[in-house]
């Protein structure tokens, strides 16, 4: 595999394992891990529900986008992205520009089960929009770089996969070139 230039951003829906992958690849490519949704908690001193809850979703995707940006000049890191940020086309843009995205792919009733297992969802409390939501942001993920499915295979398989297919990414990155 070619040396990789850039962020590498994990990508899915809810409960598709970007948070447990994450750290497992940063640690395979000698990387920082750096969880998108947790920058999000630390700037804002509270947790996502309560952004959610006190200032509205379209607070939380400008803030989303403006703490994604802060990202744009680290160290190159595997960024793990909440569940929407990839289905804002001006972090889509950013992403395109200073990594490469791959995308978890998940089915809607795994990403059901998962999400509800956790309380800092809160897109996922009623389970028929949770499915229109899924649905609404596939085409987003079908965009990324890479796509790797997590049915049925472990965080170290996937990270396998992901690792093994990097080579396949042959876009150039405008902010990254020799």
């Amino acid at each position: 595999m070619p040396p990789l230039k850039g962020h590498l951003y994990l990508v899915g829906f809810m409960g598709s394992g970007k948070s447990t992958v994450g750290p497992i690849l940063a640690g395979q490519l000698g990387r920082e891990f750096l969880d998108l949704d947790d920058l999000i908690e630390e700037a804002e001193e509270t947790d996502i529900p309560r952004i959610f809850d006190l200032r509205g979703e379209a607070y939380f995707r400008e803030l989303e986008t403006r703490i994604l940006a802060s990202v744009r000049d680290r160290e190159p890191a595997v960024v793990a992205l909440g569940g929407g940020a990839f289905s804002q086309a001006p972090n889509r843009d950013l992403i395109f520009k200073t990594g490469i995205a791959v995308a978890l792919r998940i089915p809607p009733g795994l990403a059901w089960e998962r999400s509800t297992e956790m309380d800092n969802r809160p897109l996922a409390r009623d389970r028929q929009q949770f499915e229109i939501l899924y649905l609404k942001r596939q085409p987003d993920y079908d965009l990324a770089d890479l796509k790797v499915g997590v049915l049925g295979r472990t965080p170290e398989q996937i990270c396998r996969l992901i690792r093994d297919r990097l080579g396949t990414v042959h876009r150039i990155l405008d902010s990254y070139r020799d």
